[in-house]
């Protein structure tokens, strides 16, 4: 059995839907189908799910928010008509309007797109429809319930042989529904592929699977044919984009093999991820198997001679950022010294300002801590060197660090984790993207 996800660049226009149609027919494994809202036609476009927050947003005049509704009805009844599915457009547009004047919680507005393009999809195939709410489950915090999930997926899933689910959104145990982060269709797809027990999960997109490297700084950037579970986590977490950073944690734990492919391209091989940690199964010739990165990190650099030997000093540390609600992306140290790697979007303002914010959080790490000093780096990049065979392979370290020299690139920190599958460095952002271009100059050139 197949569990496929199609994104919303696969399902942006009616010849779009065509061809999604033709892959499922085309492979009669192909059981499960998870779908994103329609997106973008053309650059000028907007995406459904943007126009459905301008229809939830309480702070825009009414008529914008019934104006992109309107937007939102025209397109999908032409879908509708081209396709020639019995779906009832206009009465599914009033009951969002409805929605609208009762002021309903905006998660379940924006939902809208997934749920209505799965309606229509199923109609097209003839496939019967699966709403997430039945079965995707939330707490009562909005965060995904795995142990939830898996009851209400037994008894719901279980009686159909095949379906088609809409993405991104499921329920808490009221009914109430939440979304998850953008992107988050891809993690209904993996979710929905451990609770079928699928033999594979195929991500489709618009990409003819994972790039080495962005392409939009490198115009050739090569696909990886494939990956292992570990090198995708590292790269998504980096910065590559073609697949959706917690989506692999579902289909990882049950051992479920992603294959991301282009829906323009289907007869393109795509980026197969497996279980495989074997480095016997690494090309040593090529032991740099991707590079990623991401820009906007501020570093918190804090000394004090003696850090080693005072015992809880690191947990004071990360009780002051608990108290001000900030998570960390990296704590690398020395003998007397350590530093905080925060990401500047995640750094939550509530409307103020982030040198506010930050001011506040070095002055409460003074007082519990009383550190020698603290700095503070802001304009921090970081970029992520991933491949399984560069922990068997010498002088892996020597040649990155030589091709950055070589183009006059200071790195202002090194990161490197017990995995030894990847080499994250920091540099300043207006470095970024010469240094990418450097490592993969060395690597891939």
């Amino acid at each position: 059995m197949i569990v496929c996800k199609f994104g919303g660049t696969s399902l942006a226009d009616i010849e779009q839907i065509k061809k999604v149609a033709a892959i499922v027919r085309g492979n009669p494994e192909r059981k499960f189908i998870v779908v994103s809202a329609p997106g973008k036609r053309s650059s000028e476009d907007k995406k459904i799910t943007d126009l459905l927050l301008i229809a939830s947003n309480q702070d825009k005049k009414l008529e914008d928010r019934l104006e992109a509704l309107r937007v939102f009805g025209s397109r999908f009844s032409d879908i509708v008509a081209g396709l020639d599915v019995p779906v009832d457009v206009p009465h599914f547009v009033s009951e969002i309007e409805r929605m609208i004047e009762k002021m309903a919680y905006a998660d379940a507005i924006v939902s809208r797109g997934e749920y209505l393009m799965a309606k229509i999809l199923a109609a097209h195939l003839d496939f019967p429809f699966v709403d997430a709410v039945s079965f995707v489950r939330f707490d009562e915090h909005g965060r995904y319930s795995e142990t939830r999930t898996a009851l209400e997926a037994f008894n719901k899933i279980r009686f159909f042989d095949r379906a088609v689910i809409p993405g991104f959104y499921g329920a808490d145990g009221r009914g109430v529904i939440h979304t998850f982060p953008r992107g988050g269709s891809d993690l209904t797809g993996a979710i929905v592929a451990q609770f079928v027990e699928a033999k594979l999960y195929e991500n489709w997109t618009d990409a003819n699977g994972v790039y080495a490297v962005d392409p939009r700084i490198i115009a050739d950037a090569p696909t990886i044919q494939r990956l292992s579970y570990k090198e995708l986590r590292e790269l998504t977490y980096s910065g590559a984009t073609v697949f959706h950073e917690e989506a692999m944690f579902p289909v990882m734990k049950a051992g479920i093999p992603i294959h991301v492919r282009n829906t323009h391209e289907p007869e393109n091989i795509g980026t197969l991820v497996s279980p495989s940690e074997n480095v016997a199964d690494a090309d040593d010739s090529h032991p740099v198997t991707g590079i990623a990165g991401r820009k906007d990190f501020l570093v918190l650099a804090i000394e004090k001679m003696q850090m080693n030997s005072e015992v809880g000093y690191v947990r004071r540390i990360a009780s002051v950022l608990e108290r001000h609600r900030i998570s960390f992306e990296h704590m690398p140290s020395g003998i007397d010294s350590v530093s905080i790697i925060i990401e500047v979007a995640k750094i939550r303002t509530d409307g103020r300002k982030v040198g506010e914010l930050v001011a506040h959080l070095v002055k409460d790490l003074q007082e519990d801590c009383n550190p020698d000093s603290i700095q503070t780096f802001e304009n921090i990049a970081l970029v992520s060197t991933v491949g399984k065979a560069m922990r068997s392979t010498p002088g892996i370290a020597a040649r990155l660090f030589g091709a950055l020299a070589r183009e006059r690139i200071n790195v202002r920190l090194i990161i490197q984790g017990s995995s030894e599958i990847s080499i994250i460095i920091g540099v300043l952002n207006s470095d970024y993207e010469a240094a990418i271009r450097a490592i993969y100059k060395e690597f891939f050139s």
